[in-house]
């Protein structure tokens, strides 16, 4: 367009110049003195006249004239050089930033985000409330706790959910990992960081911790000399690596000098599961001692035994069920908020893996040892799938795809303990209910399921899981 423009404009110039160039010709031509009509047609500086096509003092005639300056006019746009389009300033890569559109531009290319992100509504909306940084094992979790559980058989503690889990002393990577939004870790009382949150904190002292980056290094309040400060904004110590506020800066972290942790569940509450299970013989012959006092353990192992209930707790819902081999007349009962359902023991485990797909932790006593194998080898029996892997590791920091968690383990540090503590004795311990105070225990529930008191192993199965 702009071309176009030019062209026009250069038209119209020539155009008034030749016309009045011509006019003072014609008027002049009978008066001034002999001339060479190219000379005054001519280019200038350095161009070759036009051939005179009139004779010295002799009055062109206004046709001839016309034809040569229609001629000198179509030579003059042929010379025309029409200017194109403004270049755009190239950007130097290596510029130093003092040529930057705007302070904002500048300050973010100075932040390492990833090319994907995570919307930060979202991620905040997700965060729950009742958090805060704890260390067990070796590691410091982001826990929640929710509140405690309570039924006719009384309160009881509820577990806390491992929002995030950091090492102790977090390794350096090879190279600093970008940043998905812009929270950037969590306080000790579980508040989440914002990096554009360098008013907030930067009235703490560099000797004061904030919180803990998601790579687990921790972050201080300001320093007065950020040059120190790597690009990540932090520096090595002889204690590790720490993070530190930089008052003259917009953000507090550039990027992550170690492999930064992820939120465990994309709600932040991660699914929690707590189930037990009730065995019997397979074999309805009744069981012949060989020798006075013994007892019949067919019903502990999955090769003689079968699952006669299985019950279950959703921890967040509060909500719990025990599915139970019965009489077969298909009833629902209730009892102390579980619904019970007669299944048969492939319907109990085909129920039990479908829903086990909705939940990332699992808390059971002792099933490491007993339920899981038991299950798993009981499901393999009926050529079911497993769906999650509930025998992955048996220390919890090492757990990845599914968490579960066996108190017996926990309560003995991993057998480290003289004798590993039953059931019993920690309800005792810590004050709980226990499942024994109906009148039931273990022992009982093959002789119930022969004398057909399938009810009874039922409700004796939902206090079970609720101790």
């Amino acid at each position: 367009m702009r071309a176009t423009r030019n062209v026009v404009i250069a038209f119209v110039f020539l155009f008034i110049g030749l016309f009045f160039t011509s006019a003072h010709m014609f008027i002049n031509a009978g008066s001034t003195p002999a001339m060479n009509l190219s000379a005054n047609l001519a280019l200038s500086e350095g161009t070759e006249g036009v051939a005179p096509t009139a004779v010295a003092n002799e009055k062109p005639s206004r046709d001839s004239f016309v034809a040569m300056m229609k001629q000198e006019l179509s030579r003059r746009i042929d010379k025309i050089v029409v200017p194109g389009p403004a270049k755009t300033a190239e950007v130097n890569e290596n510029d130093d930033g003092e040529n930057s559109a705007t302070n904002t531009e500048e300050k973010r290319r100075e932040i390492k985000w990833c090319d994907a992100t995570i919307l930060e509504a979202q991620f905040a909306a997700a965060w729950p409330s009742g958090v805060e940084v704890v260390e067990r094992e070796g590691a410091r979790l982001v826990v929640t706790n929710a509140e405690p559980i309570v039924s006719a058989s009384g309160t009881v503690p509820s577990l806390p959910t491992t929002l995030m889990q950091f090492p102790v002393r977090p390794a350096p990577r090879s190279e600093p990992a970008c940043l998905t939004n812009g929270y950037v870790g969590v306080t000790e009382d579980g508040r989440l960081i914002h990096n554009n949150d360098v008013i907030l904190y930067k009235a703490y002292g560099p000797d004061v911790m904030i919180g803990y980056a998601f790579d687990g290094n921790p972050i201080y309040g300001a320093v007065a000399d950020s040059a120190k400060l790597d690009g990540c904004g932090g520096v090595a110590t002889p204690t590790g690596y720490q993070y530190h506020v930089r008052p003259q800066e917009s953000f507090i972290l550039g990027c992550f000098v170690s492999e930064p942790q992820h939120v465990l569940s994309s709600a932040a509450n991660m699914a929690t599961l707590i189930f037990d299970i009730e065995t019997a013989p397979l074999s309805s012959e009744p069981f012949l001692a060989s020798s006075p006092g013994e007892q019949d353990t067919r019903g502990l192992s999955p090769l003689t035994g079968q699952i006669v209930a299985i019950g279950v707790y959703d921890l967040e819902r509060r909500q719990g069920a025990v599915y139970y081999q019965g009489d077969g007349s298909g009833t629902e009962t209730y009892y102390e908020g579980f619904v019970l359902k007669e299944r048969t023991e492939r319907q109990m485990l085909e129920d039990f893996w479908e829903g086990a797909q909705n939940y990332n932790v699992f808390v059971t006593f002792a099933g490491r040892g007993f339920d899981v194998p038991f299950i798993n080898i009981r499901s393999a029996a009926h050529e079911i799938t497993l769906t999650k892997d509930l025998m992955e590791h048996r220390y919890l920091l090492r757990q990845k795809s599914s968490f579960h968690v066996d108190l017996q383990d926990q309560i003995s540090y991993y057998g480290a303990v003289a004798k590993k503590p039953s059931l019993g004795a920690c309800c005792e311990t810590f004050g709980i209910q226990s499942s024994k105070e109906g009148g039931v225990s273990g022992k009982d529930v093959a002789e119930l399921f022969q004398t057909e008191k399938f009810r009874d192993i039922a409700q004796y199965n939902a206090r079970d899981v609720i101790a």
